[in-house]
């Protein structure tokens, strides 16, 4: 969604109905320049304008941490068996599994994330009143709200494990104090809140509304909360039908990256970035780690070694490994090389190897260094899906029908395809450890991965098989989520913080 406008209308939003709802009952007089619940929800206009300030953040902007975007990518992405790292505080800790009560990395997700959520209820709360509305579009503005309200929710128990569930807009002082709910309870509102979405989210939006959530989206997200509950069969029902819904592969991968291909046939859910920073705005995404050899973050040995044995029939280095990294090779280069090769800019150096993906030029801002500028940024594409529904196919032994999926992504890739006979516990090995660091390396979902997969045994012993920097570092049964933010402790006394924290 085109999010240059109404930014700010949230916290006006907020104020007004916090005023309206708590204050009513002894106000005598109506301040007709001040926006209540009464004069704000309207008309589909105002439904809008609610669910743009909604979209906004997922920006996650904050105007007082000048990197915080690129502070946030990082400090998920550092903590995976795939990234290594040499920057700053907090992401060094997160890198260390460190991470504390008071890192404002922490406190940052919480905060935005309950931000979304509260403005989400509000549309949920206000749209069926709205007299001027048809019921399918109050069932379409509603299914939206429903799907950020998800989306946010899932982070956060994803993240920080035992959370505050929250649906409605509070009404009393008291309503702000709530205790958590159990993982179980979180995850069926998510399903609840997504099964809405996809029955009533249309399949597509026109030009002018791009970056909407829409059926695909929603349907793509109930497949992935049944599959980290592992509810194979019902995950392989949602992920088969995106299958149908005219999502393909591209043909160049690196496009997705460079601002060049945003809302591809690829993309399901991607975040609408500007490079505009007039008046004070920062609405880029400000992806730091992936300007190379100065600061931020670069692929271990492990995942390199990876991409060294990603190779065509002829042993080449598939066109996955080009779009992914940066290395020392003829073929592999990145704007900022300036047509030179590898060596030429480097020298000979088989140790530097750095990420790719969202590194590219941008020449009206004549490559500002800190910036990724206006790239979009995915959180879902179909690649995912497709080793999503090949992971779930083989949970049920249904390997021989997983094993075309994954042969899609390699396909595309240029890479050797996997053989037909390849048995469940070779198909899952290649599926944890070879296709999805491959295909999704530097997208900051590799952590979450390794937990759902080895929490009931030992993370850090995966994290250990794969040589992961401070992997001797991570305490099982602890760093599997984030420490609640002590900001939260502090003011609410309902909420009990994380074990070992």
């Amino acid at each position: 969604m085109r999010t240059k406008k109404y930014i700010v209308l949230l916290s006006v939003i907020l104020l007004g109905i916090l005023m309206s709802a708590c204050e009513k009952d002894f106000l005598t007089l109506q301040n007709p320049n001040q926006m209540t619940v009464e004069s704000f929800w309207r008309n589909a206009g105002d439904v809008e304008s609610a669910l743009t300030a909604t979209y906004a953040l997922l920006q996650h902007q904050w105007w007082d941490e000048y990197w915080a975007p690129g502070e946030m990518f990082m400090s998920l992405e550092v903590m995976s068996d795939l990234t290594n790292a040499d920057i700053f505080y907090p992401i060094k800790g997160h890198k260390e599994y460190s991470a504390t009560p008071t890192m404002y990395t922490v406190y940052y997700f919480w905060q935005e994330d309950y931000k979304m959520i509260f403005a989400a209820n509000q549309v949920i709360e206000n749209t069926p009143n709205i007299e001027s509305l048809t019921d399918d579009q109050k069932n379409t503005y509603i299914a939206e709200a429903k799907f950020l309200r998800a989306y946010a929710y899932f982070q956060l128990l994803n993240l920080y494990g035992n959370i505050v569930l929250v649906t409605e807009v509070p009404k009393t002082p008291e309503d702000f104090y709530k205790a958590q709910s159990t993982p179980e309870e979180v995850y069926a509102q998510i399903e609840e809140d997504l099964k809405f979405a996809k029955d009533h989210l249309p399949a597509q939006w026109p030009d002018s509304w791009l970056g909407r959530a829409t059926k695909g989206a929603a349907t793509a997200y109930l497949g992935k909360v049944y599959l980290f509950q592992e509810k194979w069969a019902q995950a392989e029902t949602e992920f088969k039908a995106v299958t149908n819904m005219g999502y393909a592969l591209v043909d160049d991968m690196y496009s997705l990256f460079t601002g060049k291909n945003e809302y591809s046939s690829e993309s399901i859910f991607e975040i609408n970035f500007t490079a505009d920073r007039s008046g004070g705005r920062i609405e880029s995404q400000s992806l730091v780690p992936n300007y190379g050899d100065w600061l931020g973050l670069w692929p271990t040995d492990h995942l390199k070694g990876l991409f060294m044995a990603d190779t065509t029939a002829d042993g080449k280095p598939s066109k996955r490994v080009y779009a992914s990294i940066v290395f020392d090779d003829p073929n592999s280069d990145v704007w900022y090389f300036n047509g030179k090769t590898f060596e030429e800019y480097y020298g000979p150096d088989e140790t530097k190897i750095f990420y790719k993906k969202y590194n590219y030029y941008n020449s009206a801002e004549d490559a500002y260094e800190f910036y990724s500028v206006g790239i979009n940024y995915i959180v879902m594409r179909y690649a995912d899906v497709l080793l999503m529904l090949a992971e779930a196919l083989n949970e049920q032994g249904k390997t021989a029908e997983a094993v075309p999926y994954v042969n899609q992504v390699r396909a595309r890739a240029g890479s050797v395809p996997i053989d037909a006979g390849i048995s469940q516990s070779d198909l899952r090995h290649h599926i944890r450890e070879v296709e999805r660091p491959l295909e999704l390396c530097n997208e900051t979902g590799r952590f979450f991965d390794l937990v759902r997969w080895y929490k009931s045994s030992s993370v850090q012993a995966a994290l250990q098989a794969n040589n992961a920097p401070y992997w001797d570092k991570f305490d099982d049964g602890v760093d599997e989520i984030w420490p609640i933010p002590d900001d939260e402790i502090q003011a609410n006394p309902q909420v009990v913080q994380n074990p070992g924290y």
